[in-house]
């Protein structure tokens, strides 16, 4: 994030950009074990090293430290950014992180979920994450209408309908 010039982050998140009690490992073998026995359970494999490719020559995975950023502009619920034809509105939705936001483009029907959520299991048990809060985002994103797509921060894109197939999954496994 320090190489950005703009930084736009919501409170709950602004001391973690900062460097401030931040987890940030690139090597499997530091991730909690509880977290990684409930990925591999879902079938997934926590790598050795977490990146797919080297950014540059001489790095080395284990030196891996965020680099502290101070964010430029803090948002929250119901925030506004404007990208000249296009305005997104901010949704504080915690659950995956305690500063989570989902950006929605209303006029259009996407959704930017960010790790909200995308189509795959959703991990609940990661540092910082709480599944309280998370029931009841999903739950929020379950009645957000006029979605056509939404853009996840991993996997593919996919459509309101599977949206609201994911969350109903969610919402089923951790009653």
């Amino acid at each position: 994030m320090h190489e950005f010039g703009e930084r736009l982050v919501h409170p709950g998140e602004q001391e973690a950009l900062a460097g401030k009690g931040q987890f940030a490992s690139l090597l499997g073998q530091d991730f909690p074990a509880a977290w990684r026995s409930e990925v591999e359970s879902a079938e997934y494999q926590v790598p050795d090293v977490l990146v797919d490719a080297i950014p540059f020559e001489g790095f080395d995975p284990r030196d891996y430290a965020l680099t502290p950023a101070g964010a430029t502009r803090l948002v929250d619920e119901g925030d506004k950014i404007v990208l000249g034809s296009r305005v997104f509105e901010v949704m504080h939705t915690p659950g995956h992180s305690p500063g989570g936001i989902c950006l929605v483009d209303r006029r259009a029907g996407v959704l930017f979920s960010g790790d909200t959520i995308y189509d795959s299991r959703l991990f609940d048990g990661l540092p910082g994450s709480d599944i309280s809060s998370y029931r009841k985002t999903i739950a929020r994103l379950l009645s957000l209408a006029g979605i056509r797509t939404v853009c996840p921060g991993h996997d593919a894109c996919f459509d309101g309908g599977r949206l609201r197939q994911l969350c109903d999954a969610y919402l089923n496994r951790r009653r």
